[in-house]
């Protein structure tokens, strides 16, 4: 990956959930042309730069005082290491790269955020007729894409289709299919699949909301399937279905630092197809379920996936669970999550599972069942919440009469079948753990 996502994306994350983007009306235009539209972000910038503005024409150089009028021609002349630079206003057009950027000379294409808008809804597209239709295409490698509003796509948002792509401080909302999503022909056990997967894909600090209006079928809010990746610092929230999907092959990927709620029928986050995953650090609340692991993909199996260190709270159904009819995942690890206020918190259900579920944190005490291949070792049962910082506040930290408190046996480092290791020794915040305490928070 070009960045190394360690615990310090969790101060992303701390940003997203808590300072709003620009909320996006479903009814009216985001920005318009009366905005200052030749306001741009930072230009500093050692490579080239164009600038694209409503004030604009195409046939311009492209220069801060004679940009451009459309992102697409920016598109079309950038060369490796180029700055779009797009001023604030709607811009009602498809966007597809056309340049390749190089390892240290990445395209970048940068709107001002909550005022540069990528707008389709007066595009001629057949509403959800193909997810791999994106208002943004990345169809080239080394390219960025930053601080846009990508809105009313009538198929999908943000299409990746290329390899060492990153997607970073957009909002994406009111879109029919997926939000922001890999294309689907990148995988390696279907008939009709290209035989490989993209790699190194990077989706930090968006704003998903509104997406898959199309419902039941139609996509995820973000929806990624590649080998290498990293899903961070993500605010998603009330998409008509899952707000993060890992499905179709995907491996060797990191879910962390996100805020998932307000999912009402479906699962904030889930897994279906995937292996060596790490669900970490993450705030899921307020959806049907919270964290489901599934094997529902016949061309895949679902593997090695580590979900640790997460709070999930006040979902309407069941907090942690694996489901599969036939045979289900493996090698499966619940740890040091604090679950609190779930209609259950586990559940289990398919055939030759495997997991370990331990140092878990768990409000209220239920009849919990564990069947065959499933551990359960070291976990906090709470028969109230005393014991928290604030929990009417969600403030989950312990106090020093925590029950919790002693209660956490170490755990073994994990390992990948790259040989890389993910030592389990700092807590939620990323903070090394100085207490041996069952959940994913400490003392204050």
């Amino acid at each position: 990956m070009k960045k190394a996502f360690m615990w310090k994306a969790l101060s992303l994350f701390i940003l997203v959930s808590t300072t709003p983007f620009l909320i996006f009306c479903n009814a009216s235009p985001v920005a318009s042309p009366e905005r200052k539209l030749s306001v741009y972000a930072d230009d500093l910038h050692e490579g080239p730069v164009l600038y694209v503005s409503f004030e604009g024409r195409d046939g311009n150089p492209g220069t801060k005082k004679a940009p451009l009028r459309s992102i697409s021609a920016a598109a079309e002349r950038a060369t490796p290491g180029t700055l779009v630079l797009i001023s604030g206003g709607t811009y009602d057009e498809q966007v597809i790269t056309k340049v390749a950027g190089e390892l240290g000379k990445e395209i970048t294409f940068r709107g001002v955020a909550g005022s540069t808008v990528l707008d389709g809804s007066n595009l001629s597209w057949e509403v959800g007729e193909d997810q791999n239709q994106g208002l943004f295409e990345v169809r080239h490698p080394f390219v960025r894409v930053e601080n846009l509003g990508v809105v009313h796509s009538k198929n999908s948002g943000i299409v990746i289709a290329a390899n060492h792509v990153t997607i970073s401080g957009c909002e994406v909302a009111w879109i029919e299919r997926h939000a922001i999503c890999t294309h689907t022909s990148y995988q390696t056990n279907h008939t009709e699949a290209l035989g490989f997967m993209l790699r190194d894909i990077e989706v930090e600090g968006n704003v998903v909301h509104h997406a898959t209006q199309a419902g039941k079928g139609n996509g995820q809010a973000i929806s990624l399937t590649a080998d290498g990746f990293a899903i961070t610092g993500n605010r998603v929230y009330a998409n008509r279905t899952e707000g993060i999907d890992i499905w179709l092959g995907a491996s060797h990927g990191l879910v962390m630092g996100n805020a998932v709620y307000d999912h009402a029928g479906t699962p904030g986050i889930y897994v279906d197809g995937a292996s060596y995953l790490r669900i970490c650090g993450n705030r899921v609340f307020g959806n049907k379920h919270g964290i489901m692991l599934s094997s529902e993909a016949k061309n895949y199996e679902t593997h090695h996936i580590w979900v640790y260190n997460n709070l999930v709270y006040d979902n309407r159904g069941v907090g942690c669970s694996i489901w599969d009819q036939d045979d289900g995942p493996r090698d499966v690890l619940f740890a040091q999550n604090t679950l609190i206020g779930n209609a259950r918190a586990f559940s289990f259900e398919g055939r030759n599972l495997s997991a370990e579920v331990v140092n878990n944190l768990v409000h209220p005490r239920q009849d919990q069942r564990f069947p065959k291949g499933i551990l359960n070792n070291r976990n906090t049962w709470l028969s109230d919440l005393s014991g928290f910082a604030d929990p009417d506040k969600k403030d989950f930290h312990l106090t020093d009469r925590s029950p919790a408190i002693g209660q956490a046996e170490v755990l073994s480092p994990l390992e990948d079948d790259q040989g890389k290791r993910f030592e389990l020794t700092s807590d939620f915040e990323g903070k090394e753990r100085q207490i041996s305490a069952a959940g994913a928070l400490q003392l204050p």
